[in-house]
């Protein structure tokens, strides 16, 4: 499964990312290579079977701290 998911962020990467490299949008470009790590490494880990935890519960801590409630 751990090839399978890092076969697929090539795929992606070449779809996605390179085209952006070659046009020269440097900062479109490192925001969707930033994005696609942070979501690379969470595919590697849960594919490895890491237990990943959910950020509802801070999230919602946080909106509530905005908010007042």
């Amino acid at each position: 499964m751990f090839i399978l998911v890092i076969l697929a962020y090539v795929f992606i990467g070449l779809i996605e990312l390179l085209p952006l490299y070659r046009k020269k949008h440097k900062k479109d470009f490192w925001v969707a290579a930033g994005i696609t790590i942070v979501s690379l490494v969470i595919a590697v880990c849960l594919s490895l079977g890491v237990d990943i935890p959910s950020p509802a519960t801070p999230i919602k801590n946080a909106i509530n701290a905005i908010s007042g409630k």
